[in-house]
């Protein structure tokens, strides 16, 4: 019969195989590949602990075998180690697909730049993982740090979780896109609300900040019959209202910092994934997402505010067509699914209530708005006209001199051309009819990407270089 002492020992083995297979993987990776500085921190880290813990396990049995009437707590600490290894697991190999030949390296470093100037993010940093979802997600932390530090209690020497980190998962598929990873910037947003958190759990700044309104606009739909209601409704219904409010925030997060570019990279993630392809889908909300046409809404009250509104009715695309249109369907006819009809319309009543202070709560965790308009303003015909012959706007003639155009603002006119400006590049690339061939497009699709790309890198090489001057 197999003692206490022997099941101890079989589970620590067993473990340490499972530890040491994820070392090795880890240790591979890094000598065989090349990543951002943040994924060979994290990577780093797993490795480090991965040895202390091993040499930790062979401790434990040490000790057990010695005193053998705690033999059930020494087990208690097996579980910790266990349950903080099993989530560690599923982070490894996502992080170390994200190789630099794998996912858009200047973009990302643009993205941390740009999450730094807000105060208290200054060390931040995005260790991008790759997915298999056609979607970008950022995948909480919270409880990953947790089990990482309580392992500190019962580890001797055991490093801290590397400080500022976050995770976002990019699809495997974009990679090489610039216009679809501005989307990440959303995902940043989320990462933004659980490191504001005050709270050791998995609750989200926005959700704290929004609860008192929350709680008060439910009140104000729903009458008596709230504050009557049983306290597992009235918890569902207020986490129902702050998921909404939170994909609003990381919305309006993402327009301060990057501008239209972020809308029109929804509109075409939503449509690639054929979530536009109904307009009644569209003013539909869910259990994790406020309908798409209350999205766009937001969108384009914020862009009118920054003053974008004018150069996207200009651009006359089908895009720009179709976020003018969701955002003009009247609020009464959003919907969400309930067993009773009357209890969602309710429900939607009182997010839209919130939305102010949704508005609110970004301004002050943003500051302002950083999507530079007037610097988009200044050089968008020069950029298109640099990306219509062709060349890399990184560094552009203006005004008889030399110019660099900010980040952003290369971004926002590339994607404009992207848009809108592929016909006249292709006609003054190709005389045959193959011009309008599916292949062709797709191809000069490709190039902008691939120049504007080019831009944002050598942006940064110039950054770097005055830096050390």
């Amino acid at each position: 019969m197999q003692t206490d002492l022997d099941g101890l020992l079989h589970d620590a083995a067993s473990l340490r195989g499972f530890i040491l297979a994820i070392v090795q993987f880890c240790e591979e990776h890094e000598r065989s590949q090349t990543y951002l500085d943040s994924t060979y921190d994290f990577l780093g880290y797993v490795s480090r602990l991965g040895n202390r813990t091993v040499e930790h396990l062979q401790a434990l049995i040490d000790e057990a075998s010695r005193f053998k009437r705690w033999v059930r707590e020494y087990r208690q600490k097996l579980v910790l180690i266990k349950r903080c290894w099993a989530l560690l697991h599923s982070f490894v190999k996502p992080a170390a697909d994200a190789h630099t030949l794998r996912i858009p390296v200047a973009f990302l470093q643009l993205l941390e730049d740009e999450i730094r100037t807000i105060p208290q993010f200054t060390k931040s940093r995005i260790v991008p993982l790759l997915s298999s979802e056609l979607n970008y997600f950022q995948h909480r932390h919270t409880r990953l740090k947790r089990l990482g530090n309580e392992l500190r209690s019962i580890i001797p020497n055991a490093e801290p979780f590397p400080e500022g980190l976050g995770f976002i998962a990019i699809p495997y598929s974009q990679g090489s896109s610039v216009f679809a990873n501005v989307l990440i910037y959303h995902e940043a947003a989320h990462f933004v609300a659980e490191e504001l958190s005050r709270r050791s759990d998995l609750s989200s700044y926005v959700a704290e900040e929004l609860s008192t309104s929350i709680y008060e606009s439910l009140k104000m739909a729903f009458g008596h019959s709230f504050e009557n209601a049983s306290e597992r409704t009235r918890s569902w219904c207020s986490r129902l209202l702050a998921r909404w409010c939170e994909e609003i925030y990381c919305d309006l997060f993402a327009i301060h910092l990057v501008g239209p570019a972020f809308t029109f990279a929804a509109v075409e993630l939503f449509d690639l994934m054929g979530l536009l392809s109904e307009e009644e889908e569209a003013v539909d909300f869910s259990d994790s997402h406020p309908a798409d046409a209350c999205r766009f809404k937001e969108h384009v009250r914020i862009l009118k505010s920054f003053g974008w509104w004018p150069s996207l009715v200009s651009l006359r695309t089908e895009q720009a067509k179709l976020v003018a249109k969701l955002a003009g369907i009247d609020e009464g006819e959003y919907s969400f699914s309930s067993q009773e009809e009357e209890f969602g319309s309710r429900l939607i009543k009182a997010f839209l209530r919130v939305r102010s202070r949704i508005r609110t709560l970004v301004k002050g965790i943003v500051g302002r708005d950083r999507s530079e308009r007037k610097e988009f303003v200044t050089y968008n015909s020069t950029i298109r006209q640099y990306l219509n012959h062709g060349v890399v706007p990184s560094t552009v003639v203006f005004r008889n001199r030399l110019d660099f155009p900010t980040p952003i603002a290369v971004i926002n006119a590339a994607f404009f051309f992207y848009l809108q400006g592929l016909p006249g590049l292709s006609d003054r690339l190709t005389t045959s009819r193959s011009a309008m061939g599916i292949k062709r497009r797709s191809e000069l699709q490709a190039k902008v990407q691939m120049w504007t790309m080019k831009a944002l890198e050598d942006h940064r090489l110039l950054r770097d270089q005055q830096e050390r001057v």
